[in-house]
C-alpha cells in the first residue's frame, strides 16, 4: 500500500502513483510524496503519473524528485565547456554526452569551449567524442606515416624514394641509398642510385657509373628493358643500361641493334639533378 498522509481534517490519503519513495509517516502535505526515479528517466511535467526516457541532450543519472516538481536531468551542455551537448535518448550518466567533432579539429581538453584545428603530424578524424575522454587526435606512427599539412584528417604515406625524418618532414633518399615504407637503407659498398636518390625504392635501384669519355650513365642492378646494354663486372656482378626504341631525344648516345635504333637513356634524367655542363650525364 502506498504511504499514507497524515489526517487532515478526518481525511486520510495515500501518496500519488510512483511517488512512493517517502515512508515516513506522519506526511501532511502530498509534496512530501516521493518518486525514486531511476537512470535513464525523469519527470517531465508536473505531478506526472508515469516516468519518461532522458531526452536527447541531456543525461539522467537518477534522482528522487518530490510530487509537485519536475525533474532528474540535466543537459549535457553543462559539461566542461558546453561541447559535449549531444546524447541519445535514454542516457543515464555524464559518459553518455559527446561532441560532435568536425574533421581536421579535436577538442584539447575537456574545458574548452571551442574545436581546435589539427596540427602537423596528427590526424583528426571526424566522429563524435565522449565525455571521458578528448578522444580524435592521434599522431602519425610508424616509418610510413607522416603529415606536412594541418587540419588534416589522415597521415600521408612516404614514397618511394623519401625517408620519414619527423612526423612532419621527409627527405630525398640522397645518392647511394634506396628507401621504401619510409626506411632508409644504404647500397651495396661502391654502388650508388641515380638522381640522388629520387624514386630509389628497392635493391635494384643500386647500381654503378659507366664512364664514356668525358661523360657517364647510370648501369641498374636489374633489367627493365629488352635489350639492354649488359655490363659483368670482374666478381661477375651484372649491372644494365636501359634502352628505348622511341625517344631518341632523351641522350645522345644511340646504338643500332637487330635493324632497330635504339637510345641509352638513364633514370636520374626524369628528375634532371645530374647536369650536362659538369659533365655528368649522356645528353
Amino acid at each position: 500500500m502506498p504511504p499514507l498522509l497524515g489526517k487532515e481534517g478526518s481525511v486520510q490519503s495515500s501518496c500519488p502513483t510512483i511517488y512512493t519513495t517517502n515512508t515516513t509517516a506522519g506526511k501532511t502535505l502530498a509534496t512530501q510524496c516521493q518518486a525514486s526515479v531511476t537512470a535513464g528517466k525523469y519527470i517531465a511535467t508536473t505531478n506526472a503519473g508515469t516516468l519518461t526516457d532522458c531526452p536527447s541532450g541531456s543525461y539522467c543519472a537518477g534522482a528522487t524528485i518530490n510530487y509537485g516538481a519536475t525533474g532528474g536531468s540535466t543537459l549535457c551542455s553543462t559539461l566542461g565547456g558546453g561541447l559535449y551537448s549531444q546524447s541519445a535518448t535514454g542516457s543515464d550518466a555524464a559518459s553518455d554526452c559527446y561532441a560532435e567533432v568536425a574533421g581536421g579539429k579535436y577538442i584539447s581538453a575537456k574545458t574548452a569551449g571551442s574545436l581546435t584545428n589539427c596540427e602537423a603530424g596528427y590526424k583528426c578524424p571526424a566522429g563524435n567524442v565522449f565525455w571521458d575522454s578528448i578522444g580524435n587526435r592521434a599522431a602519425c606512427s610508424g616509418a610510413n606515416e607522416y603529415q606536412d599539412q594541418t587540419s588534416q584528417t589522415t597521415c600521408k604515406s612516404v614514397t618511394g624514394g623519401y625517408y620519414k625524418v619527423s612526423n612532419t618532414e621527409l627527405q630525398n633518399c640522397g645518392a647511394g641509398y634506396w628507401c621504401a615504407n619510409g626506411t632508409r637503407t644504404a647500397c651495396a659498398t661502391g654502388q650508388t642510385t641515380v638522381g640522388y636518390g629520387h624514386g630509389a625504392d628497392e635493391a635494384n635501384d643500386c647500381g654503378r657509373i659507366l664512364h664514356i669519355g668525358n661523360y657517364s650513365v647510370y648501369a641498374r642492378q636489374n633489367k627493365v628493358t629488352t635489350p639492354s646494354i649488359n655490363i659483368k663486372m670482374p666478381n661477375d656482378e651484372m649491372f644494365y643500361i636501359s634502352l628505348s626504341p622511341t625517344n631518341h631525344s632523351v641522350s645522345r648516345l644511340h646504338l643500332a641493334y637487330g635493324g632497330n635504333q635504339y637510345t641509352v637513356y638513364d633514370d636520374s634524367l626524369e628528375y634532371g639533378e645530374r647536369n650536362f655542363d659538369t659533365n655528368a650525364q649522356i645528353q
